[in-house]
């Protein structure tokens, strides 16, 4: 048998090569890529859908805004290199948002998804109090437009009290003093809030049947200065107060036979709405007496000199 020389055999493969290529590029066809996954009537893909997709890579899918996921579903979808996507059904359902808690009640029972016909019940905030011939656990039901039905009033807050008005301010009262509510203040005009402006009737950390309110009551408070600083041979207008309301004026003069150095006026004013700065140069008293003594004294020297 005749051995084959190299130059031959490069020649076969020369021009069995592109067709080994074909046959390659037609088998991963069929065992590899996946075309755009299943669509959804319900659920959509988590990211942007590809004009193809590897063997074993997934699409995780979730659901359309007013449809809940059922968790007994799977929500994904693998390319198969043999099968292409496996078999996804749908998952979303539509239902009732999640039922929300009343300002004296809350849900006793939460689930995952809420279909048509669901039923919950409401029981007592853990600081509210059962009204007296009213059901103890009332239910709520899905209906068919996707709604709860309403809850009854069977339950009565605890009371803060009053929180009064601070001094030089005022509340606004925005419902009642039982759990839950809420009362804005402010303050006259020159004072500032110190504390929150809004507080609300909670139920104490530790004591769920005592209520408070939360965070304390604000204060209204009016920044002052300090007495001005005091100058040699003068004075200032004020007398001699402990201290000076904000925007006040101050103004120095000076004793007889001195005369002022610098503005004679300071301004009360505040950076921080907490503490009262005086604004402007503290002035000074100079001796007006002073030049006249030297011209004097030298005067009457040279006279008796000559």
């Amino acid at each position: 048998m005749s051995r084959s020389s190299p130059a031959m055999i490069g020649n076969f493969f020369s021009h069995l090569g592109p067709r080994i290529l074909v046959l390659f590029s037609l088998f991963s066809g069929v065992l590899g890529d996946c075309g755009p996954p299943p669509r959804l009537k319900n659920a959509e893909p988590f990211d942007p859908i590809k004009p193809s997709y590897k063997p074993y890579e997934y699409v995780v899918f979730k659901c359309l805004p007013g449809y809940r996921e059922d968790s007994s579903k799977p929500y994904m979808t693998t390319c198969s290199p043999d099968k292409g996507w496996n078999p996804l059904e749908e998952f979303c359902e539509r239902g009732c948002k999640n039922p929300r808690e009343t300002r004296f009640s809350v849900v006793v029972e939460f689930l995952r998804f809420y279909p048509v016909g669901t039923v919950v019940h409401h029981v007592c905030h853990r600081s509210a109090i059962h009204i007296p011939g009213r059901p103890e656990r009332p239910a709520i039901t899905c209906l068919s437009n996707y709604t709860w039905s309403s809850v009854p009033v069977f339950c009565k807050g605890l009371p803060c009290g009053d929180p009064g008005k601070p001094e030089n301010g005022d509340r606004i009262m925005l419902m009642d003093f039982l759990l839950k509510a809420k009362v804005n203040f402010s303050c006259n005009e020159g004072y500032q809030l110190i504390g929150s402006p809004t507080i609300q009737c909670l139920s104490r950390a530790y004591d769920n049947n005592t209520v408070v309110w939360k965070p304390k009551p604000p204060i209204c408070f009016r920044p002052t200065c300090p007495p001005p600083p005091e100058i040699k041979n003068g004075i200032y207008t004020g007398g001699k107060n402990v201290t000076f309301p904000l925007y006040s004026n101050v103004t120095y003069t000076c004793d007889l036979g001195f005369s002022l150095s610098g503005g004679d006026l300071l301004h009360c004013i505040t950076e921080d709405n907490k503490t009262g700065i005086w604004r402007g140069s503290v002035p000074e008293c100079k001796d007006n007496m002073g030049s006249f003594h030297k011209e004097t004294y030298f005067g009457v020297l040279f006279f008796f000199l000559h």
